[in-house]
């Protein structure tokens, strides 16, 4: 996938249907889109998040309860995890060029041009 300049205001990109887009949040519902990453794709990011769990990338972060105050633990089974992903930001600036993050970044295109 090459990085492109998608028009949303002609109602449909490249990678979504905008008009559906724009309907479906106007209804104050999520709109999903099928099939966005193919298989391999989705098995790439999977491998990647697999290293990131092996290199200890992850931290448990849990919802704040502000009853507790300082005194919150985080269980691990319980709370979320997240993990910066290393190349998000060069993503968005257009300098990492790789299949996935072009279309993150085209994705990013269309929607700051469509809402």
């Amino acid at each position: 996938l090459q990085p492109s300049s998608p028009t949303a205001r002609a109602g449909s990109s490249s990678i979504l249907d905008v008009d559906r887009l724009k309907r479906t949040i106007g209804l104050g519902r999520v709109y999903q889109h099928e099939h966005f990453f193919s298989e391999d794709q989705v098995q790439t990011i999977l491998h990647e998040i697999q290293e990131m769990e092996k290199q200890n990338k992850f931290l448990r972060k849990g919802l704040s309860n502000t009853v507790l105050g300082q005194n919150q633990t985080f269980d691990p089974k319980l709370d979320r995890s997240i993990c910066p992903v290393p190349w998000f930001y060069d993503a968005l600036e257009g300098s990492d060029t790789r299949v996935i993050p072009s279309k993150l970044r085209e994705l990013q295109q269309v929607l700051s041009q469509a809402l």
